[in-house]
């Protein structure tokens, strides 16, 4: 399948970096561009999906499947706009477009199910940056349940129960797409829900023994890598103004690609 009709613009491609293999070799059975946490940075995320583009083009990828990590929403500035961008993109490519569950919109659903308990933890997270991004006044975060219904009728009923459908988990022949990790002595389909969205204390220090391979966000890297059958894809785009995607080749290669704010 040409995904070239996605997109608009053409920018340059990418720079590669390979990976090394660490206990089984990666082997997908489809190719994958998994992108890290966009956390409200419209910018970015068109950058990406240009550079994408321009990546299946030039290597006539056929059929590759593009998976955010979670974490689309909270602290930059145009969560409202990535969310509509990316919900549109899952409608309309179904089969080669995917967004998982992150622990942020997690963190929203649970606000709206008990907005006096849960509002302090979000605000703390982003959360506020999101209600602006809607044009909610932040004096609203005095009343809690009066902010929760504001915020239910600017999402709207159809992104609310999109954000409830996302998958906490995509896999792919040996490779674990995930937001925040998985517990390394447990079998890959054996994770935890928690584990899957707030990630594990030993996932980034124990490496897995029974050949899987994770690409992950959540937990923040200065540059995207490979390590321990780790792919790490999350360099923090919404303060560093850098969004990471890792491209990885049926042929279980893994090139980084990346979009950077003003270039």
């Amino acid at each position: 399948m040409d995904l070239k009709s996605f997109f608009k613009r053409k920018p340059e491609a990418p720079r590669a970096t390979a990976s090394e293999p660490n206990g089984a070799p990666l082997t997908p059975d489809q190719a994958h561009f998994v992108i890290g946490d966009v956390h409200g940075r419209a910018d970015l995320l068109e950058r990406m999906l240009e550079k994408v583009d321009r990546v299946i083009g030039e290597d006539r990828v056929a059929n590759p499947v593009l998976c955010f990590v979670g974490n689309i929403i909270d602290f930059g500035p145009d969560s409202h706009l990535v969310l509509q961008r990316i919900t549109e993109l899952t409608g309309e490519f179904a089969e080669n477009i995917l967004c998982l569950m992150g622990n942020h919109e997690q963190m929203l659903l649970d606000f709206l199910q008990a907005p006096a308990a849960r509002l302090s933890r979000w605000m703390r997270e982003g959360g506020d940056a999101t209600c602006r991004s809607f044009g909610l006044d932040a004096a609203l975060a005095a009343d809690p349940d009066s902010l929760a219904s504001e915020l239910k009728l600017a999402i709207g009923t159809d992104h609310l129960a999109w954000m409830e459908r996302r998958p906490l988990s995509h896999q792919s022949g040996n490779l674990f797409v995930v937001h925040a990790g998985a517990d390394p002595v447990r079998a890959i389909d054996d994770q935890t829900d928690r584990v899957k969205i707030w990630g594990h204390p030993e996932f980034l220090t124990r490496p897995r023994v029974d050949g899987a391979w994770v690409a992950h966000g959540h937990h923040v890297v200065e540059r995207p890598h490979v390590k321990d059958a780790r792919i790490s894809v999350n360099t923090e785009a919404w303060r560093t103004g850098v969004l990471s995607c890792a491209y990885v080749a049926t042929s279980g290669d893994v090139r980084f690609i990346q979009a950077v704010a003003g270039s």
